[in-house]
């Protein structure tokens, strides 16, 4: 389906960027459309912009150096606010997501953002990741929500790791992630909090080990 989209100016620093976002009743109407066929459809999560996209985004303006002409790539992607910002002083973007449909929205607000050539979308399932696929930077946004997953999301984050991947990774303070994030705390080089409306986000950078990068 092509959704109706509006479009949001969002600043962050110097850092300006248009997202377009999908009608809201277009896609609750499409989603309850595709229930009576496949019961399993997944619910839309990726068609609105969450308070960890706007943290990381906030994170990222503060912290140009981590990922300044680098290649990036952001998993479960959804609207790809984070990659449009990391955009702005990468080398290479990759934003992506296991869905088609929320691809289709970024190319919108990639094309939007006409100084953006060098951003791309792709498709990929993080939890089926090609076994050559490497990145100097990596986004992770609110992707540890369902316990059932922090065990592949760990050895995930383990992977890039040992690629010697810088890791960025913004989450709301869940108590069901508590155990998930200590974790992976022993690679955490960084960590600042966000308050984005009325909810804390803990906004983590991982290492191999740390690193005498700029991160101004």
């Amino acid at each position: 389906m092509t959704y109706t989209v509006s479009k949001q100016t969002f600043v962050f620093q110097t850092i300006a960027v248009t997202v377009c976002i999908p009608s809201a009743e277009q896609v609750h109407q499409q989603y309850l459309y595709n229930q009576q066929t496949n019961s399993y459809t997944p619910f839309p999560y990726w068609a609105k912009i969450w308070p960890s996209a706007i943290a990381m985004s906030t994170f990222l303006s503060n912290h140009i150096g981590y990922y300044r002409e680098k290649n990036v790539l952001e998993l479960a992607a959804g609207l790809g606010l984070p990659s449009l910002v990391a955009a702005a002083n990468a080398t290479k973007v990759v934003c992506s997501d296991y869905m088609a449909e929320p691809l289709a929205i970024v190319a919108k607000s990639i094309a939007e953002n006409k100084q953006y050539a060098h951003m791309t979308c792709t498709l990929l399932n993080w939890e089926y990741l090609p076994e050559n696929l490497q990145t100097d930077v990596l986004l992770l946004s609110d992707v540890n929500y369902h316990p059932a997953a922090f065990s592949h999301l760990y050895q995930l984050i383990q992977r890039f790791i040992d690629q010697n991947t810088t890791i960025i990774l913004a989450t709301p303070q869940r108590l069901a992630a508590k155990s998930f994030i200590n974790s992976i705390l022993a690679w955490c080089i960084q960590q600042e909090v966000y308050t984005i409306d009325q909810t804390d986000i803990s906004v983590l950078v991982l290492q191999k080990s740390p690193t005498t990068a700029s991160t101004q």
